[in-house]
């Protein structure tokens, strides 16, 4: 008798867990993301990481300190558009996973966020470059000269695309 009670209580607990697993399994499956979700830690790790580099970039240029003020300004700025920037194509890639899902997916539609995330890289590209552009009119004789060794360093600079195309060939 003890032994069929304490298999039939078995069974109601591997029962009530394996309904706790699908609910919470169906919950994260099918509930929509919630976009612009804070991950302190990663936001923390961003800041320390942009501020190491961006403190890197001014030693290494050697700004005095009205440039150090108007770079760290630009990278205030710089920063905020393009976070906006990285949100809405975020955004973008959301609305078209969401139409993935639907039984009745509509190619149109897929293909109009495409076209608008495309042009948001774009525009992300151009804003990209145009800070560094800004910030190489600040910048003296000497300071120039380090600036190219400087964005050289950086990807998809001509070292970088070097490296990348001997890594392929090996």
């Amino acid at each position: 008798m003890n032994g069929a009670k304490s298999n039939r209580f078995l069974l109601w607990m591997a029962i009530l867990l394996l309904s706790g697993n699908l609910i919470i399994l169906s919950l994260m499956w099918f509930k929509e993301p919630i976009n612009n979700v804070h991950h302190p830690i990663k936001e923390m790790i961003n800041r320390q990481n942009r501020n190491n580099f961006e403190c890197r970039f001014a030693d290494e240029l050697k700004l005095n300190p009205q440039q150090t003020a108007k770079y760290h300004k630009l990278m205030k700025q710089h920063m905020a558009s393009m976070k906006v920037l990285r949100d809405s194509i975020r955004q973008k890639k959301w609305l078209i996973h969401q139409e993935l899902v639907k039984e009745n997916s509509d190619i149109n539609y897929i293909n109009e966020l495409s076209d608008s995330i495309g042009q948001l890289n774009a525009e992300f590209e151009k804003l990209n470059y145009s800070h560094f552009f800004e910030l190489k009119n600040e910048l003296s004789n000497e300071q120039l000269d380090k600036f190219r060794v400087l964005l050289e360093k950086l990807p998809y600079g001509h070292r970088h695309h070097d490296t990348r195309g001997r890594h392929r060939n090996r």
